[in-house]
């Protein structure tokens, strides 16, 4: 009789806690020394930068909830691009404007599958021309979840008014959209 013995090694996943400004004194430093699973959490403040969450599943959270916690920037403020997917932004103030025509202009702006942006403020404004400001972008993002948001977008040409709250780029389902307040001067959704 021939046994074979098949041996499983449990290799514990770890995940950690990293604190701005108390380990790293910017978001972006954070994101760039976390690995997948970890949370960057944001203490009370603003913090003037424009953030990419890159080929890392993370939960980014600040400690006390958007009217606590201020991201402020240019064009788009928070990129969420090449990850394995499983991204949480939970609890900003999100606040961005245009700077030149033609930039693009988003508070949260993602391709990946599996992004939840939770408990946010999103205020996004233009004042230049050819510029479609919007508060969240997914671009091929099934399994999405937007929820409990407040979403203002705007912008200001000529004396006229526009703006958009959501534009979805995807022909697959969105899982929830659900409980946002959306002040979008054009178009609450964009597709």
């Amino acid at each position: 009789i021939i046994s074979t013995l098949f041996v499983l090694m449990v290799v514990p996943v770890f995940s950690t806690t990293i604190l701005v400004p108390q380990d790293y004194s910017t978001i972006q430093g954070g994101i760039d020394a976390s690995s997948d699973g970890d949370t960057v959490l944001v203490s009370n403040g603003t913090y003037n930068e424009n953030i990419t969450i890159s080929g890392k599943a993370i939960t980014l959270q600040s400690i006390n909830g958007a009217e606590n916690t201020l991201i402020n920037a240019t064009g788009t403020a928070i990129f969420v691009e090449n990850t394995e997917d499983y991204v949480t932004i939970d609890g900003f103030t999100v606040s961005t404007i245009s700077t030149q025509s033609y930039e693009s202009t988003n508070c949260i702006k993602s391709n990946i599958s599996q992004v939840k942006v939770l408990n946010n403020v999103l205020e996004v404004s233009a004042n230049h021309a050819y510029i479609e400001p919007t508060g969240v972008v997914l671009s091929g993002c099934p399994n999405a979840i937007i929820s409990n948001n407040i979403i203002n977008s705007h912008y200001t040409v000529g004396g006229s008014y526009y703006g958009f709250a959501m534009g979805i780029k995807s022909n697959e389902s969105i899982s929830m959209i659900s409980g946002n307040e959306i002040t979008a001067i054009s178009e609450g959704f964009w597709n």
